[in-house]
């Protein structure tokens, strides 16, 4: 069967897609596992179905863009991640955001707050004519969020005193998107924390 070719109004089209992007650090599947067991702890106690709507991450930074700047993004994204070291994560405990939002506490935020000051120079890529780019400087791993207000009182009065604790090595970083207004991400590339700082020599100046 011959595929039909893409005509110039289809790629013009394309062109005009808006997606959202979220560039997140996922922990390692051992410690997502323990994660998920309490998010599935909290549903039971409080049937809060966003405890259950996506996987244990932290988000570095969430934007809207069209498709054609896709391609740059990802290679600036790529050298950034080529400078990172590998780092550990450390949670202990949880916080809040008062009226809506219960998280496991990280404690160990200085590399993931570096880590997102690496970005703010290429906002100027993320950034599309309706919207900026949303960088989180307070890391956080969210337990459940959109809660009502019942929801919310009654788990944070047992949550603010619960014991959590754990680490992890935090080895890459992976980009996400989904067309403007659909439900689900997938992933676009994930981005290896190598530190392979490219040297220049001076004959490479030439």
């Amino acid at each position: 069967m011959i595929e039909r070719p893409v005509t110039i109004l289809e790629k013009k089209a394309a062109n005009l897609l808006r997606n959202e992007y979220l560039l997140i650090l996922s922990p390692e599947q051992n410690f997502q596992e323990q994660i998920i067991q309490e998010k599935k702890t909290f549903y039971g106690k409080y049937k809060a179905v966003t405890a259950l709507s996506s996987k244990p991450h932290i988000t570095l930074v969430s934007f809207l863009q069209y498709q054609p700047m896709e391609e740059k993004i990802i290679h600036r994204l790529s050298n950034i991640a080529g400078t990172q070291l590998p780092f550990v994560m450390a949670i202990d405990g949880f916080g809040s955001f008062p009226s809506h939002t219960i998280f496991f506490r990280v404690t160990t935020p200085t590399a993931i707050q570096e880590l997102v000051k690496q970005i703010r120079p290429i906002q100027h890529l993320l950034k599309s004519k309706e919207d900026k780019p949303h960088l989180i400087m307070e890391p956080h791993l969210t337990l459940a969020r959109q809660l009502t207000p019942r929801q919310y009182e009654q788990g944070w009065l047992e949550y603010r005193h619960k014991h959590f604790t754990g680490k992890c090595l935090i080895k890459n970083m992976l980009l996400l998107k989904k067309k403007d207004g659909e439900r689900y991400y997938e992933p676009v590339m994930e981005f290896a924390f190598t530190n392979k700082v490219e040297k220049i020599t001076q004959g490479t100046l030439f």
